[in-house]
């Protein structure tokens, strides 16, 4: 019966040291197929702010050493390879100098209801962080 317990014992604690609930869907890196499914979803449907935690997981797992314009243009390039992203553009290097600074891009985005330009609002931090969009009434 000991020996029954202790086995119990440890496959809960294997599943239980398994589990990961960080709000993240588990994705190869720079977002896998269920992460633009998702995205692509939510850019239908207009709801943009729930897209921000899938940008920023893809963000996260960039390389530490590139440049934030690099980083910004793999973030367009990624953003791109959506089927829901018509373009995606940097804002001509500006920085606005903010503490952190930020930088804009601007998104034309495929909805159920046509296409809609966003301004994307990045804090240039180590990772980028998307911290929310401009939209047409700002």
């Amino acid at each position: 019966m000991k020996k029954f317990c202790q086995l119990i014992v440890i496959i809960a604690m294997f599943i239980f040291a398994s589990c990961k609930d960080d709000g993240v869907i588990d994705t190869p890196k720079g977002g896998g197929t269920l992460q633009s499914e998702e995205f692509c979803q939510f850019v239908s449907e207009e709801n943009f702010e729930l897209t921000i935690p899938i940008i920023n997981n893809f963000l996260k797992e960039l390389e530490t050493n590139l440049s934030w314009a690099e980083k910004l243009e793999k973030l367009c390039d990624w953003l791109e390879e959506h089927d829901c992203v018509l373009s995606a553009e940097k804002w001509n290097g500006f920085i606005i100098k903010t503490l952190p600074e930020q930088t804009h891009l601007y998104v034309t985005f495929k909805t159920q209801n046509g296409f809609k330009q966003l301004a994307l609002c990045i804090t240039l931090s180590n990772p980028l962080v998307l911290g929310r969009f401009h939209y047409e009434e700002d």
